[in-house]
């Protein structure tokens, strides 16, 4: 996901509701992608590897990516620049408790910085050319799926958890071969 991309905020709403319904049946992993035409859509990926790095919790990461994809409007403009979008970083993430300026310092961390190359580094060794890119068992899920509601993910999940009846044929078709 790109944190700065309103097709992945557009989808957020739905993975919370997966792991909701799911609960510890799933796991979601968010590995961070930024794509080059969102400016500042790499300073927000490695915001939530700061955010990692100070809790080691997946909860303070979903909750970083929510504010983040709530507030991305503030991170489009011609007179942006890098300082003001750190500060801005470690504003939103203080509204969840952080220190401002631990989130300071993790944006100037070179390890962090590491980090986020390779989480898209890793990204792109899956295949992944854009976002919201999705995988399920390591497959390549079709891109109709990430717009879909609840029910659309419970028709893949639940026969892949024995929840439900196997899928027909075309719902088999929502893995792209081509990528594998």
């Amino acid at each position: 996901m790109d944190l700065l991309c309103p097709d992945c905020a557009g989808d957020w709403p739905v993975m919370g509701q997966l792991l909701k319904h799911y609960g510890n049946r799933i796991s979601l992993i968010l590995h961070t992608f930024p794509l080059p035409y969102h400016t500042f859509a790499f300073r927000a990926a490695q915001g939530a590897h700061v955010i990692y790095s100070l809790n080691k919790s997946a909860e303070g990461v979903f909750d970083f990516a929510s504010m983040m994809f709530k507030n991305q409007g503030d991170f489009y403009g011609a007179d942006l620049n890098t300082t003001w979008v750190d500060g801005h970083i470690a504003d939103l993430a203080a509204t969840l408790g952080y220190s401002k300026a631990d989130v300071l310092a993790g944006l100037a961390d070179d390890n962090l910085n590491e980090d986020t190359r390779i989480s898209w580094k890793y990204s792109t060794s899956r295949y992944s050319t854009g976002t919201p890119h999705y995988m399920v068992n390591g497959l390549p899920v079709d891109d109709q799926l990430g717009n879909g509601q609840l029910s659309d993910w419970q028709a893949l999940l639940d026969p892949l958890l024995g929840g439900g009846r196997a899928p027909k044929a075309p719902a088999l078709a929502r893995f792209r071969t081509k990528d594998l």
